[in-house]
């Protein structure tokens, strides 16, 4: 469900959601807003030329895309991978992710708002796992409509569970949902 990619991909969507509800499987949607210019659809280049457009284009880009299929999905990435893909906030103003969430809100209240970032729980990067705990703040205390913290777990080495634990429990005085979105390990030795 990446804007970048939905139109080559959007003809597959419905087949998957038919077939994991005939599953009773749970589908997460991912992502409405991936902060990054290389993450738009191909040729697209309102930022350039119109901010002020474009911060409105990504408000209509939520309401749709949390519209398209309205029932399918229990949980949504508002917002992805603050901490390496900021060029929208840098471009509009770090308000402008309170909009989103807010947006996402209004749009299709049937579903659990997330923010998601990647190397939280599998990297030693404690400058970005830092800037993750300041962005969930940020929601936090301006009191954004959000439910739920994502975690990617792309693991490229072993990573000490008590560690994992750890960090875990750093983000529950945020009394929210948290979900592993992703995973993946790769790494030669598999034991």
């Amino acid at each position: 469900m990446k804007w970048r990619l939905h139109e080559k991909m959007k003809k597959d969507v419905e087949g998957l959601l038919k077939w994991t509800k005939e599953n009773d499987m749970t589908v997460r949607g991912h992502v409405f807003i991936w902060p990054g210019f290389e993450r738009l659809p191909k040729g697209y280049d309102l930022h350039k030329k119109d901010p002020k457009a474009f911060r409105k284009d990504l408000v209509k880009h939520i309401k749709e895309f949390a519209n398209l299929y309205p029932d399918a999905f229990s949980e949504w990435d508002v917002m992805n991978e603050p901490y390496t893909e900021h060029a929208f906030m840098d471009l509009l103003g770090k308000d402008v992710v309170l909009e989103w969430f807010k947006t996402a809100r209004e749009a299709n209240p049937n579903y659990l708002n997330y923010i998601n970032d990647y190397g939280i729980l599998s990297d030693n990067n404690s400058q970005h796992q830092n800037n993750y705990y300041d962005w969930i703040t940020y929601l936090a205390e301006n009191k954004a409509p959000f439910e739920g913290i994502g975690f990617q777990g792309h693991y490229t080495a072993p990573m000490p569970p008590e560690v994992i634990l750890e960090r875990i429990n750093r983000y529950g005085k945020f009394n929210k949902k948290m979900r592993n979105t992703e995973f993946g390990y790769d790494h030669t030795d598999h034991e």
